[in-house]
């Protein structure tokens, strides 16, 4: 039971790592960047922005590497300290984000696991009751 245990854990490190890849290549797959929508959008409302902006915001959100080094940045960011980046549509901390999310999401995967067991319980004991019925 040990070894099982330890190597259904030892499983959860692959999985992370394939995770969080394949959620990095989600983010990145859409053409251009967050800065590219930025500036069309700042375009479309007739605004403009400089080139030394521009590289501002390229620097201050990790734009400027390859794919594999933003991916190297970000999970290590994650890993080292606990820094999930900022967040492009909000301009705030990630994890601040999440932590306001948090709550909200525990009560609502609290409340669905009380009511499948109000539901779950009684219809266990109507079939054990009621061996071989319809209702089982």
């Amino acid at each position: 039971m040990t070894a099982y245990i330890l190597r259904r854990l030892l499983l959860i490190i692959p999985t992370l790592i394939a995770i969080s890849v394949v959620s990095f290549a989600i983010i990145q797959l859409p053409p251009g960047d967050f800065l590219d929508s930025l500036l069309a959008e700042i375009k479309a409302q007739g605004g403009r922005m400089s080139e030394q902006q521009v590289q501002a915001i390229r620097a201050r959100y990790g734009l400027d590497p390859p794919v594999r080094i933003q991916y190297f940045d970000w999970i290590s960011g994650i890993l080292m300290r606990g820094d999930f980046g900022m967040s492009f549509e909000s301009n705030r901390p990630v994890c601040k984000l999440l932590w306001e999310r948090l709550g909200l999401t525990v009560a609502v995967a609290f409340l669905a696991l009380i009511a499948t067991w109000l539901i779950a319980f009684p219809i266990g004991i109507y079939s054990a009751v009621r061996k071989y019925s319809v209702g089982d």
